[in-house]
């Protein structure tokens, strides 16, 4: 899910709620492609590819996230050579983020539910304009 993207929770926060904070083993891969050697061309792509480390073009830039390095499987190589697309020349991290950043920001609002006997507020991402917006127990009495 992405709503980490949107919502995210420190540690204490996850905890706090009952759920589990994970901590992700950080990777020190060590690069064996720099990522000026990696294949502009997908018939340049070797199968040998998968047994490499290939380094992310943000890896030096200091960019959240990155993990600097990054490897690719047969399965992808298969892909790329299939759609003649080039090997990524950045990490899975990067290339999320980059991903993210063409998204549109939901922007919420506090509303109340238009059920005249509950009138709970809620928060919602319809604009001003829509009507009918009902609490999750009101719609779900509404629809069941």
């Amino acid at each position: 899910t992405t709503a980490n993207e949107y919502f995210p929770l420190s540690e204490d926060e996850i905890n706090k709620d009952g759920f589990v904070y994970f901590n992700r083993e950080a990777r020190n891969y060590q690069p064996t492609i720099k990522c000026e050697a990696i294949p502009n061309d997908a018939s340049e792509i070797e199968e040998s590819i998968t047994s490499e480390i290939l380094e992310c073009e943000n890896g030096k830039k200091g960019i959240e996230n990155c993990t600097t390095a990054f490897k690719v499987i047969v399965d992808e190589v298969g892909f790329y050579k299939r759609f003649n697309i080039p090997l990524p020349n950045k990490c899975p991290n990067c290339r999320h983020s980059e991903r993210m950043n063409f998204r549109t920001v939901p922007r919420f609002r506090s509303t109340n539910c238009m059920n005249e006997s509950c009138g709970k507020e809620i928060l919602t991402a319809y604009s001003e304009e829509t009507s009918n917006l009902y609490c999750k127990e009101c719609y779900l009495q509404a629809v069941v």
